[in-house]
């Protein structure tokens, strides 16, 4: 059976990245009133509205697909996966949340990414491999 968990979104991820698109709109502004700049930075905002909305992760079989947009594909075997614990680093990942897991897998491999039904995503992932350790 194929499960699609979507990214929570999160408000502080939202209002950070939003912010800086205004604060880069505001100086834009009022530095040179330039439509070039302010169409090379509309592009970039519908860009990260588009990461947010096709930010995903599929439970298929025995493999966790993560999606973020069209740029990160991610394939894990899952029972290749040693440890899920809870993070709220602010590294870039295909994570629309504060709110993250880190998934390790393989010898050294992890990515952070942020169900929205955490304690629903992890429970599955058990039931595939039961060895998981969780914190």
């Amino acid at each position: 059976m194929t499960k699609i968990y979507k990214s929570k979104i999160g408000l502080a991820l939202v209002i950070f990245i939003f912010g800086i698109f205004f604060l880069t709109f505001i100086l834009i502004f009022l530095s040179s009133s330039s439509l070039t700049e302010t169409l090379i930075l509309l592009p970039a905002a519908c860009f990260v509205v588009h990461v947010f909305l096709t930010t995903y992760y599929t439970i298929e079989k025995s493999t966790l697909k993560i999606k973020s947009g069209f740029i990160y594909n991610l394939e894990i075997d899952i029972h290749t996966i040693k440890k899920i614990t809870a993070s709220k680093s602010i590294l870039s990942s295909p994570a629309t949340s504060f709110e993250r897991l880190e998934i390790s897998y393989n010898k050294y491999d992890s990515v952070l990414i942020s169900p929205k039904f955490k304690d629903e995503f992890i429970q599955h992932l058990k039931s595939i491999n039961s060895s998981i350790e969780t914190d």
